[in-house]
């Protein structure tokens, strides 16, 4: 019987780009543009340049671009600094049943190999499909639980996806594919406590998934090995980080069921665990014409996990310390989608944290963990909002939020956020331009054409 990680190998090693279907080669190209948005965005982030400064330290040569750095370095030094640029914004990509975010650890990835090798544009769409499904159906194996545990799942298990699409891409065959996987396994990490600190290190677990993934090729080219039951063995990825998990949820449907279709897109530039409540808060508003001022409180239902992740600690979520903190905590997000009706990074700015007008009305929400979306989750990320104002309550329930597979974003939608996002940053004519080759990535000979190149 083959290991989860033989199963997978086989996957990566024997998929053709024709084999695909359009949906798949039209999600992945919204991953990219997606990705490639959220990280130009980032990279103005102060982690993002700290990042950016020590890789430039390193003076490692190479092809591969730092989004927002002005320069080239190595693909692993270029993954980790655009992984965590990208991660940095909270907009990026998503997965609900896995419970991460894989395109800021795939797709720099892709783009850092991709320029390296100089990669044809369909090769890299495969390679971002083959990493998404590597990636999600190994955090899917974990039914969920890694969060309860401590971990962080886009860190953890974004290092596979990484690996995976690397792996295609520099053409690893057989045995070495597996041991990529297999040494993979022993580089996982992502820790949750940037919770109790509001720090960067979520941001940079992206980055180093991403980055390790490609080191991991890497080593298995130059002939390294790795157990090839890293992902069910007794001593395995899933038994250490895994309450409890399935790992034959890893091979189920492989090849006829493609991940990246049921990809999550963020309209809003908060945890994950936010988006319901947004969604259900800002219909009553919209439903009842009511204002901010008329808002009295404002009671919200979601999971134990939404509870864990953007409710505690109780102190930073009601008076935000960080931007860390403020992306998640739920009632600074309710705060601005009430005061502004948006929740983008605008909100976020370290000079807003300090906005009386915001901490006044994030002190109007309560939350509190309910049976049927613990139940629901991870499936289904739903909320019950109650809002009272004029002497009533109202009402709303969320099951699935705005940009979930039940609700997507479009195509057109995704080019929109793309604009919005790299306003300012790139001339009208750059976004059109990385709009319209991104459309047309199969045809492209280099993917370095996205660049500029």
């Amino acid at each position: 019987m083959e290991s989860r990680a033989q199963d997978l190998g086989h996957l990566i090693e024997t998929t053709s780009y024709e084999s695909l279907s359009s949906l798949s080669i039209e999600r992945a190209k919204m991953c990219l543009l997606d990705t490639i948005a959220v990280t130009l965005h980032g990279s103005l982030a102060e982690s993002s340049r700290a990042v950016k400064a020590y890789a430039k330290s390193q003076m490692a040569q190479g092809k591969s671009t730092v989004v927002g750095g002005g320069f080239k370095s190595s693909a692993f030094f270029a993954a980790l600094c655009n992984g965590t640029s990208g991660h940095s914004v909270e907009m990026d990509d998503f997965h609900k049943e896995s419970v991460m975010h894989p395109g800021v650890v795939v797709v720099p990835a892709v783009l850092a190999v991709g320029e390296e090798i100089d990669a044809a544009g369909r090769d890299c769409l495969l390679a971002i499909v083959l990493g998404y499904e590597t990636m999600i159906r190994i955090g899917t194996a974990s039914l969920g639980t890694q969060h309860k545990l401590g971990f962080h799942p886009t860190g953890t298990c974004g290092i596979f996806g990484s690996a995976a699409a690397a792996t295609r891409l520099y053409g690893l065959k057989g045995e070495k594919m597996i041991h990529a996987l297999g040494i993979s396994g022993t580089q996982a990490s992502g820790l949750l406590e940037y919770k109790t600190s509001g720090d960067w290190t979520k941001r940079l677990q992206a980055g180093m998934a991403s980055a390790r993934g490609i080191q991991c090729a890497q080593l298995a080219l130059q002939g390294f090995t790795g157990p090839a039951t890293i992902l069910e063995g007794p001593y395995g990825f899933l038994k250490a980080f895994s309450e409890k998990y399935d790992a034959d949820l890893i091979g189920q449907d492989l090849g006829k069921r493609w991940m990246i279709e049921r990809i999550t897109y963020k309209p809003y530039a908060s945890c994950r665990f936010s988006h319901a409540p947004i969604d259900a808060f800002l219909r009553i508003l919209e439903e009842e014409n009511l204002q901010a001022e008329e808002v009295e409180s404002v009671e919200v239902e979601v999971s134990e996990q939404a509870i864990r992740s953007i409710m505690y600690p109780e102190e930073r979520k009601y008076r935000p310390e960080t931007v860390v903190d403020a992306q998640f905590s739920l009632p600074y997000c309710l705060a601005v989608a009430g005061l502004f009706r948006r929740v983008t990074p605008r909100e976020f700015e370290p000079e807003r944290l300090k906005d009386g007008a915001i901490l006044s009305f994030a002190r109007k929400v309560k939350a509190s963990a309910g049976e049927t979306f613990t139940e629901l989750y991870p499936n289904h990320i739903g909320c019950q909002v109650k809002v009272k104002a004029r002497g009533t309550t109202f009402v709303h329930e969320v099951i699935d939020s705005k940009g979930d597979p039940e609700v997507p974003l479009s195509y057109q939608e995704i080019e929109e956020k793309f604009k919005k996002l790299t306003d300012g940053i790139l001339s009208l004519s750059s976004q059109e331009k990385t709009i319209r080759v991104i459309r047309g990535l199969e045809d492209l000979d280099s993917i370095g054409e996205i660049f500029g190149e």
